[in-house]
């Protein structure tokens, strides 16, 4: 089902216009549009915002914070792909302005090339604009009418034998001089001149527009040869009028639909109407030329008629292909979803620094990504100041109570076991058991998690109020286990790109059963490697690392460092990235490494309450790649950082409860950008002396409105940022440099870059 709403007539009768057929549709309720809905028969809702299943929204555009925004803002906020409507062709840099800032749909929706141009120059994302026609317009010129002069518009009047010149107004007197949206002039104006030239033989007939009230006319007309017309229809007007003025309304273009003697009156006027562009209406700006034009008979305008042919074809195909153009919105659920299920078929792996656990979950991986190579690392193996420790393996481990019941039972949940427990089989009572026992008093409803890697121990794993309910007596502990010469097993896949350069990527397979702080950071590594391979062109290679914590990343640098330390120029150890409470930063030991610079950049972006730790903070893998020594630059982009949720390192941290989809694909999205990020980053130079000519290259309006004679904060936002590009492309600068200068995402320069290049404006060089 579709949603409509809108809060203002125009763009009511444009979505109106559009043939659904039998796609379901269900119109929002506008308190401006009472008039309308009867008209058309609508049934307007009011409660709209608990509405399911939509499949997208439509709108049209309204003033700042009217319910078109707010329409598209709920849109956004679950994920519904939102269409805007624009049935004319003027000021586009404020129809989606809201809070200082754009707010733009997914799709806007314009009238003809020439519309799609100016919303071009007025900052509207280009790849956001499709050319639709306009179904009003359409229809209109479907229709035959017979124009019979006055006789149409006698109910609405006492002067039969007089002719009626209709001033079709608009309410332009809300735009002040000395403002940028000033016309040049106002209805007063234009209806000062209309009153000159009316003849006595003439009766004049206000047509007002939606929001006017006639009250404010009183003092410029003489009532007695006036009368006003409200709510009345386009051919109303166009078969009973002899004469037909108006200013730059959209009710000028439909009526020109209709007849071909329609005038737009703009004296002094700043720019040109856009009827008069589409030779659509007869352009006056005086009443020397108001009474020449009436000696001049109109002309057909049939190549008017085509722009607008197939309109409401064109915007169903357009609407009906924004479901599958709205991927990225999908993607995020498809994709969030694909890691979330990969997660739960992870979950029950009992993964420590060793063993089958690790094994099963590289290959599950491999299965996703292809060509993982794997290492075997003998127990006892020298690196660096530590040993490789033995090899673990778990075949079953309970306590089994006074009362013959069986708790703590490691295959219910492997947290219940301490991490690399030696075997044990003997009777003990709760007193000597409870030396042995781990619980959290603070969370009772946790199993905590507890390792004893290098000191040869066994303990159990319950929850508080599990332990609390303990009686005395007699307790069998079975631990079926053992440790034994092995190895150590970690999982490397190289990524080539053009350059020897490498990006590297770190992330652990050691904890069980925990969502965040484990498996949310191989996961979202998997899909980094899938969407990686799916790239061409690669400027870097990239080198991706599956470990043991601590000792793996120990491990991996002893046989690696001195080639890592010549190739790596970026990294990222991932660790704590699927839920969708925060976004932190932790950075390396330097602190200001291409990784740091470009993950704050990134975040600042993402999510501007993202949280920054210090290197105080460390606490994973980035204390091995970044020690003194190896001093490699790998900083931490996360969700919530380990340590700071209160599920950390216990049973509570659980798929569902901490680790959604959501959040699986935040991190990665997140991640993603920083990889794209580093990827397009390079030193930009202007290859021009002085300011380039855009305008020869399409790149800048090519006649001066009064939309560019402001301030530079007034300039459209696209053009503003190609001028600030070009002004910092010195060869210095390389691109997230000017992108935080100029304080824009870094992405969003990707594309005019692009066209800068394309016109042999700018020349790039490597980082």
């Amino acid at each position: 089902m579709i949603l409509l709403g809108t809060e203002v007539a125009g763009p009511a009768a444009y979505i109106s216009s559009i043939n659904f057929g039998k796609i379901k549709t269900k119109w929002v309720y506008s308190n401006r549009l009472k008039s309308f809905y009867i008209q058309k028969n609508i049934s307007a809702i009011k409660k709209w915002r608990n509405l399911k299943n939509i499949e997208y929204v439509i709108t049209g555009t309204c003033k700042e914070g009217g319910l078109d925004q707010q329409i598209i803002l709920w849109a956004k906020k679950n994920n519904i792909p939102s269409i805007t409507c624009v049935d004319h062709w003027s000021l586009f840099y404020l129809r989606f302005r809201y809070k200082n800032k754009y707010l733009f749909p997914d799709k806007i929706l314009v009238n003809d090339e020439y519309a799609r141009t100016l919303a071009i120059n007025d900052g509207i994302p280009e790849e956001k604009i499709h050319v639709a026609g306009n179904p009003i317009l359409e229809k209109l010129f479907s229709r035959k009418i017979q124009v019979t002069k006055n006789n149409n518009l006698q109910k609405y009047h006492n002067f039969p034998k007089k002719k009626v010149l209709v001033f079709v107004s608009e309410n332009l007197s809300e735009f002040k001089k000395n403002t940028k949206e000033y016309k040049g002039y106002d209805e007063f104006d234009v209806l000062k001149l209309i009153i000159k030239f009316m003849k006595s033989n003439y009766i004049l007939a206000i047509k007002l527009h939606p929001e006017e009230n006639k009250k404010k006319f009183l003092n410029y007309i003489n009532i007695e040869n006036t009368f006003f017309l409200s709510d009345i229809s386009v051919e109303e007007v166009a078969r009973g009028a002899d004469i037909i003025i108006g200013m730059e309304s959209f009710f000028l273009i439909e009526m020109a639909t209709l007849r071909n003697d329609v005038i737009s009156l703009r004296p002094k006027s700043k720019h040109i109407f856009i009827g008069n562009i589409l030779n659509a209406t007869i352009a006056a700006d005086s009443l020397k030329s108001l009474n020449e034009i009436q000696r001049i008979k109109g002309k057909k305008k049939d190549h008017f008629k085509n722009n607008f042919k197939n309109s409401s074809d064109k915007i169903i195909k357009l609407i009906k292909s924004t479901v599958n153009d709205n991927k990225p919105k999908n993607i995020e659920k498809n994709e969030g979803n694909e890691m979330f299920a990969l997660a739960k078929k992870l979950w029950p792996l009992n993964r420590s620094l060793t063993g089958e656990g690790v094994r099963k979950t590289l290959k599950i991986i491999n299965s996703k990504v292809k060509n993982m190579k794997l290492t075997e690392v003998r127990s006892g193996t020298k690196a660096f100041d530590w040993d490789v420790p033995k090899e673990w393996y778990v075949k079953n481990a309970y306590i089994i109570t006074p009362q013959g019941k069986r708790i703590c039972d490691f295959k219910n949940n492997n947290l219940h076991l301490v991490g690399y427990s030696t075997p044990v089989n003997k009777k003990l009572t709760l007193q000597e058991l409870n030396l042995n026992l781990h619980s959290l008093e603070s969370q009772p409803n946790a199993i905590p998690y507890v390792t004893s890697y290098y000191n040869e121990n066994w303990g159990f794993c319950l929850t508080h109020n599990e332990r609390k309910v303990l009686t005395d007596g007699l307790y069998q502990v079975i631990i079926d286990s053992k440790l034994f010469d092995g190895s150590l097993t970690y999982g490397e896949v190289l990524i080539k790109g053009k350059s020897k350069k490498e990006i590297f990527l770190s992330t652990y397979i050691c904890h069980p059963s925990m969502a965040n702080n484990e498996l949310s950071g191989p996961v979202v590594t998997t899909y980094l490697i899938k969407w990686l391979k799916s790239k061409k062109n690669l400027k870097y290679s990239y080198r991706i690392v599956f470990i043991p914590e601590t000792i793996g990343s120990v491990v991996y640098l002893s046989r690696n460092y001195k080639s890592m330390k010549r190739n790596i120029i970026a990294g990222f150890n991932i660790s704590c990235v699927g839920d969708d409470r925060s976004y932190s930063y932790l950075p390396s030991r330097n602190g200001n490494t291409l990784s740091d610079i470009v993950a704050k950049h990134v975040l600042k972006w993402t999510d501007k309450e993202y949280i920054s730790y210090s290197w105080a903070d460390r606490g994973s893998d980035e204390r091995q790649y970044c020690s003194p020594g190896i001093d490699l630059p790998i900083a931490s982009i996360m969700r919530t950082k380990y340590h700071e949720y209160e599920e950390y390192h216990t049973s509570l941290d659980s798929l569902g409860r901490v680790v959604t989809s959501k959040g699986l694909y935040g991190g990665y999205n997140a991640l993603k950008k920083t990889i794209e990020a580093i990827e397009n980053n390079c030193v930009p130079l202007t290859k021009i002396n002085g300011e380039p000519y855009l305008a020869k290259r399409n790149l800048y309006p090519k006649t001066s409105k009064f939309e560019f004679e402001y301030r530079k904060e007034e300039l459209p936002s696209n053009l503003d940022v190609m001028m600030d590009l070009i002004s910092l492309s010195d060869g210095k600068n390389n691109l997230i440099t000017i992108a935080e200068k100029i304080n824009v995402p870094i992405w969003n320069l990707y594309t005019i870059l692009d066209k800068l290049v394309s016109n042999n404006i700018i020349s790039l060089k490597n980082n």
